[in-house]
């Protein structure tokens, strides 16, 4: 359920996001442009890095969201049969 709440296409965010996932991949390049081989592939390194916690922060963000808002629910419109005190 929780994979067909969170489309992977969505970037929330916009249009910020995507103004600055360009600036990073323009600065990138320049910057990749004045490092040797071997610096290049620890930048690139660095960047695989970053998306991983990115998706992983997202991810843990949107669990919790769709968590409390389970709780909310429960708590404004309780099972029927269940006893309020």
């Amino acid at each position: 359920m929780m994979e067909r709440l969170m489309e992977d296409g969505f970037r929330y965010g916009e249009p910020v996001y995507t103004q600055c996932s360009e600036e990073m991949m323009a600065l990138s390049e320049e910057l990749r442009k004045q490092l040797d081989q071997e610096t290049a592939a620890l930048l690139d390194k660095l960047e695989d890095v970053f998306v991983k916690r990115e998706t992983a922060s997202v991810e843990g963000a949107f669990r919790e969201g769709v968590r409390v808002a389970i709780l909310l629910a429960l708590d404004l419109f309780p099972p029927s049969g269940s006893s309020q005190n």
